[in-house]
């Protein structure tokens, strides 16, 4: 099985660390093979409230609070250029 088929058998919660057009690319993938991509994060000191792909870029702290650390499968993601 291959990284894009394991992640779209998991039973935890995918989330992205990262915005831009890494990200964007990352989540083009995710959507052909059926990821949902349930929150994207940034540093702490970065999130501000903005919004990436319609949901609100959250804090890893908040994230992990809703979903439990353990729980969590994170996609790091930059841009690319």
């Amino acid at each position: 099985m291959d990284l894009w088929q394991t992640l779209a058998a998991t039973d935890k919660t995918v989330v992205m660390y990262g915005m831009g057009n890494g990200a964007d690319k990352i989540l083009t993938v995710c959507e052909q093979y059926g990821i949902e991509v349930k929150e994207f994060f940034a540093s702490d000191d970065f999130v501000r409230g903005q919004q990436f792909h319609g949901k609100t870029v959250r804090c890893f702290s908040d994230v992990c609070e809703q979903y439990g650390a353990d729980n969590l499968v994170v996609l790091v993601s930059f841009a690319s250029s």
